[in-house]
C-alpha cells in the first residue's frame, strides 16, 4: 500500500498563514500617522486663532489712571491709555480727542481703569463779572426733570404766595437761561431733595435765596444753546 506523501515530501511550496501578523503589527505602524494628524489639526487651529487676532484692528482710547470723585475736574495727569478692539461695543474716547473731556467736571465717582466717555463729564461753567453761585433746594416733584444735570440751562421762576386769590398761581420769572453748576441729592428722612447750584446775576441772588428758603422757587428747563 502506497503511503501518502506530505506536501514537503513532494517538494511543493506551501505558504503558511501567520495569524499573529508581522512583528509590531499594522496598529503600531499607524501611530505616527495619528500623531501627525493631531499635530496638523493643532497647527491649523493655532494659525486660525493667530489670523483672527492679528486681523482685528485696535484703537487707543482714554481710561482713568486715578480715582475721581464727583465734581472733581479731569486733568491730563489723570488719564491713561488702553487698547480696545475696534469691534468692541464700548463707548470710548480716542486719545486724539481727549479735549472733549479735559478740564471738565465728573458727574459721578469714577474708579481707576474706567473707560471714559463724554456722558461722564460736564463743562465747568465759567463765572463772569457780576455773577454768583446760589443754592436752590427742590423736592423731586418740584423739579422740571430728575435728569437735570450740570451744564443744563433753566429759567428761575418766583411763584406767588398762596393767598386764596385768583392771582395766587401766577409766577414771576427772575432769570432766564441760568447755568446749572451742580446737582446734589439731600437725604432728609424719607425724602430726597435736590440741591441745585445755579450761576445767576449778582443783583437777584438775594431774592432767589430768600424765595428758595420759603419754597417759592421753581425751575423751567430750557434747550441748550447751539452754536
Amino acid at each position: 500500500m502506497a503511503q501518502a506523501r506530505t506536501a514537503d515530501q513532494q517538494g511543493d511550496h506551501v505558504e503558511r498563514l501567520d495569524l499573529n501578523g508581522p512583528t509590531g503589527g499594522r496598529g503600531a505602524s499607524r501611530i505616527p500617522e495619528i500623531a501627525l494628524g493631531v499635530l496638523l489639526v493643532t497647527v491649523f487651529a493655532l494659525a486660525a486663532l493667530w489670523w483672527q487676532v492679528s486681523s482685528t484692528e485696535k484703537v487707543s482710547v482714554l481710561s482713568l489712571a486715578v480715582e475721581l470723585e464727583r465734581g472733581e475736574i479731569l486733568e491730563f495727569d489723570d488719564l491713561a491709555v488702553v487698547q480696545l478692539n475696534t469691534d468692541d461695543a464700548i463707548a470710548a474716547i480716542p486719545i486724539n480727542t481727549a479735549g472733549l473731556v479735559l478740564d471738565q467736571l465728573a458727574l459721578a465717582p469714577l474708579a481707576p481703569g474706567t473707560i471714559l466717555n463724554t456722558s461722564m463729564f460736564a463743562e465747568v461753567v465759567p463765572f463772569e463779572a457780576g455773577q454768583v453761585a446760589v443754592g436752590v433746594s427742590l423736592a423731586p416733584e418740584e423739579m422740571p426733570s430728575l435728569r437735570v444735570r450740570p451744564g443744563d440751562l433753566v429759567d428761575v421762576v418766583l411763584i406767588a404766595e398762596s393767598s386764596g386769590t385768583e392771582d395766587s398761581s401766577q409766577g414771576e420769572v427772575l432769570a432766564t437761561g441760568v447755568d446749572v453748576l451742580d446737582v446734589a441729592i439731600l437725604q432728609l428722612g424719607s425724602s430726597e431733595d435736590r440741591l441745585l447750584t445755579l450761576v445767576v446775576p449778582e443783583a437777584i441772588a438775594p431774592d432767589i435765596v430768600s424765595a428758595s428758603a420759603n419754597d417759592r422757587i421753581r425751575l423751567i428747563q430750557v434747550a441748550l444753546e447751539t452754536s
